[in-house]
């Protein structure tokens, strides 16, 4: 469950509570209308944030009790993220903006770029490697931002809209290599109502190993 503070001091319960879990190999989309707490799932999940009560874990180990710098090594070796605003860097290229997705890895900066180049071409922006965002289209640039993602070759991409701004109608993501599987249960009395299924997949998850899995009370 997550939950802020209210201007008038309530509390605001935007996730309600929710079991989850991701096995291997799972492509997962989550679909609603906007305000109906996908985002900050998925930040949960990604462990960017931590929720109000209840327990996650990633391949048996407690989120909970990980200390920031623990969740920071977390993020930077096995999880990758595509976020609805592309945080790209103005002033470098393509290419330096997938190799951000690898700047807190120890691996070797030749290694690196090789990575993020070969990520560019997967997602069919081989020839756009040394152009800067301004120089890109809104679809560019957002495959720009999932090469980054794709380039970590992480266990799990979370990817908030992924599609959102690509002019063909492919599936919401894809999982960078080889297989997790998510699925959802919350009592009867407790689970909220069913959103709308939305038309187009939203934000969604592909895991490709080390399964993930949530928990609440």
């Amino acid at each position: 469950m997550k939950a802020f503070p209210g201007k008038d001091g309530s509390v605001l319960e935007i996730l309600h509570d929710t079991s989850l879990a991701i096995d291997r190999g799972e492509l997962v989309a989550i679909v609603g209308p906007s305000g109906s707490g996908k985002s900050t799932l998925l930040s949960l999940l990604g462990t960017l944030d931590m929720p109000t009560s209840g327990i996650m874990r990633y391949d048996g180990g407690d989120v909970n009790a990980m200390g920031e710098r623990q969740r920071s090594v977390l993020r930077a070796a096995r999880i990758g993220f595509v976020f609805q605003q592309f945080h790209l860097i103005a002033t470098v290229a393509a290419l330096e903006n997938a190799m951000t997705g690898l700047q807190y890895t120890t691996m070797p900066r030749g290694e690196r770029r090789q990575r993020a180049s070969e990520a560019l071409e997967q997602v069919g922006l081989g020839n756009r490697l040394h152009h800067r965002p301004a120089q890109l289209s809104g679809g560019e640039q957002q495959r720009v931002a999932i090469a980054r993602a794709l380039a970590k070759r992480p266990d799990i991409i979370f990817a908030d809209e992924p599609t959102g701004r690509s002019p063909s109608t492919g599936p919401p993501c894809r999982s960078p290599g080889p297989p997790p599987s998510w699925s959802a249960s919350s009592p009867a009395s407790t689970r909220p109502p069913a959103p709308p299924v939305s038309p187009r997949p939203r934000p969604c998850a592909a895991n490709r190993g080390d399964g993930w899995s949530e928990r609440s009370p």
